[in-house]
């Protein structure tokens, strides 16, 4: 079985998901710690007892109640869970382009690849007959502050391909923008590494013509690629 594309992406915003829900649950918890305090005074006749639990739990209702509302809103505030959601967004739509062009021999893709990524994972790697490419999928343009991380990890990704991929192998490192058009400027350089930015259309439309081409590539490089996107038997990644 392949991975599809969004799996890292998916994966993070569960981890997101789920610290708020145990958060929530450890303050549910607490909430009705007092109610039972107070229970086991009243039963035990001890007035004083029910008293000190209840202050006690009264205050650490209240401080972690303060925490997860902080948590929350700084959640929402910077648009963690949406931007995940977009995320996935970006990286399926460009899966679904670069797997409709590539239906063709000594042609691969893999997503979502972790083993030979060096910072995160790479959203698509893709072989074609003549080259591999190392895709960066974002959902609509980068804001400039962010960009530099943004190249230089797709940067770090490439050489690591380089480092996976047999000596000589021509590799190019690619930002497909999946919402809108892409930025004018179409090329850009990382830490010696050049970059070029496309939409899934025009990713589509060059990888499209690549693959009808004659295989100059070692004929591992396909079989390699698509064993990346294997998923073992035991559901490990």
């Amino acid at each position: 079985m392949m991975r599809l594309a969004g799996v890292f992406v998916r994966r993070k915003r569960v981890g997101l998901a789920l610290g708020i829900m145990l958060v929530l649950g450890v303050l549910l918890g607490l909430v009705i710690g007092p109610l039972f305090a107070r229970l086991l005074g009243w039963w035990l006749g001890d007035q004083l007892f029910g008293q000190m639990w209840s202050g006690v739990w009264t205050t650490g209702v209240g401080v972690l109640g303060f925490v997860v509302l902080w948590i929350v809103l700084r959640c929402v505030d910077e648009g963690r869970y949406s931007r995940l959601e977009k995320g996935e967004d970006a990286e399926v739509r460009a899966g679904q382009a670069i797997g409709y062009a590539i239906t063709a021999p000594n042609c691969a893709v893999a997503h979502s690849v972790t083993q030979i990524a060096r910072v995160g994972d790479i959203d698509h790697l893709v072989a074609t007959p003549v080259r591999v490419w190392v895709i960066e999928t974002k959902y609509k343009k980068v804001p400039p502050k962010k960009l530099p991380e943004v190249l230089d990890r797709l940067a770090e990704n490439l050489k690591g391909v380089r480092d996976w991929a047999p000596r000589g192998t021509p590799t190019r490192a690619c930002l497909v923008l999946a919402h809108g058009p892409a930025t004018k400027k179409k090329d850009y350089d990382s830490k010696g590494e050049g970059i070029v930015v496309h939409t899934p259309q025009s990713i589509a439309k060059e990888l499209k013509a690549e693959a009808v081409r004659e295989l100059e590539l070692d004929k591992w490089v396909a079989w390699g690629v698509w064993k990346l996107g294997v998923v073992p038997e035991s559901g490990a990644t």
